[in-house]
């Protein structure tokens, strides 16, 4: 399998396109195996600007209805770019529930 690096997540992680299937996926630091992230080049591309495009997606002093719906429309979004991105547990997936935990108030990313 020849995985090619483009890009960086958390503090040792990686993001790769899968040279022969195309996907693009992550490796975490020490880890086994990769994890799904999308299942084209072009699809992760959309989603990141998707992303961008909805940020702020709320400010701290919004409450688990508002991080609930932000996380809903961006599972919406990402869902009608590549159906499988957002899967439990898949890179996507991780993201959307941390949107809904409220992790990313704007305060927060912006610092």
């Amino acid at each position: 399998r020849r995985l090619v690096k483009f890009g960086s997540t958390g503090l040792f992680g990686s993001i790769l396109l899968d040279a022969e299937s195309g996907i693009v996926v992550k490796l975490e630091k020490d880890a086994g195996d990769v994890g799904f992230v999308n299942s084209s080049l072009s699809a992760f591309a959309e989603a990141v600007e998707m992303v961008i495009e909805k940020f702020p997606f709320y400010g701290s002093d919004c409450n688990d209805d508002d991080w609930a719906t932000a996380a809903r429309g961006m599972e919406n979004s990402l869902r009608s770019i590549d159906p499988i991105s957002v899967s439990q547990d898949s890179f996507w997936g991780t993201f959307i529930s941390d949107v809904e935990i409220g992790d990313y108030s704007t305060e927060d990313v912006l610092g």
